[in-house]
């Protein structure tokens, strides 16, 4: 595609700073890297108002895209979490450890974050469906133990 004769693009990992492109043209060759590639990408940006604006252009040309936001700043995360990026941020988690390949976008404080391995987070899984028998003491003692 357009960007074939600019960059070479392989399966193992890589890291490309581009810059002077279009914030479409940047979405866009984001995407271009996706569709040539057999891992997840992830994007990072400065700051949430950045990937909440990135997300929502790379949204244009693919489904294939998680958000995983974190506020800019620590004492707010601290004094008041916000329970729309907390609910963001736990979807993007869970469609990760499921094995199919998408584009992550966040900020910088994304990636700071402290996150459990695929394998905890996965182990930390409670299944409950319509009809099943709950042991009530065993269903505390599961969610307190996470």
């Amino acid at each position: 595609m357009f960007f074939d004769n600019l960059f070479k693009l392989d399966n193992d990992f890589f890291y490309y700073g581009v810059s002077g492109l279009t914030k479409e043209l940047n979405s866009l060759y984001i995407y271009d890297v996706f569709k040539k590639t057999k891992r997840n990408c992830l994007v990072v940006v400065n700051s949430l108002f950045e990937a909440t604006e990135i997300y929502q252009r790379i949204l244009n040309y693919t489904e294939k895209v998680l958000f995983f936001p974190m506020d800019d700043f620590i004492t707010s995360e601290a004094l008041a979490i916000s329970p729309e990026l907390q609910l963001d941020r736990v979807n993007t988690l869970n469609k990760l450890v499921c094995g199919d390949k998408y584009i992550v976008i966040t900020n910088l404080m994304g990636v700071l974050r402290y996150l459990p391995t695929s394998e905890l987070w996965k182990s930390s899984f409670i299944n409950i469906k319509v009809g099943d028998e709950i042991n009530r003491d065993k269903l505390l003692n599961d969610i307190y133990l996470l």
